[in-house]
């Protein structure tokens, strides 16, 4: 439906990728959040390894809940990624 965007761009493809794997969900939408897909706490622990390991980009639990969509969560992996913004590293990195 018309509601549904596709995941633009390498970054939110990736995710998505992750998401689908983790959630079995076949198709991931730019605004669907990995809570409402039925994501968990262990889930979530498993796709901050998979960020982490994947894209090298040093995300936390605490920045998953901050940005539960597929896009808001592309955008902060973006931001922190070793290209991104050094100074926007902070403490409590799983």
């Amino acid at each position: 439906d018309a509601g549904r965007a596709p995941p633009r761009g390498p970054v939110e493809t990736t995710l998505a990728s992750l998401w689908a794997r983790l959630l079995g969900t076949p198709a991931i939408s730019r605004d669907d959040n990995f809570f409402t897909l039925g994501g968990d706490s262990l889930l979530a622990t498993k796709l901050i390894a998979a960020i982490q390991r994947e894209l090298s980009a040093p995300v936390s639990l605490r920045h998953l809940l901050g940005a539960p969509t597929l896009a808001e969560l592309a955008a902060l992996v973006e931001i922190r990624s070793p290209a991104g913004d050094p100074e926007l590293v902070d403490e409590g990195v799983v």
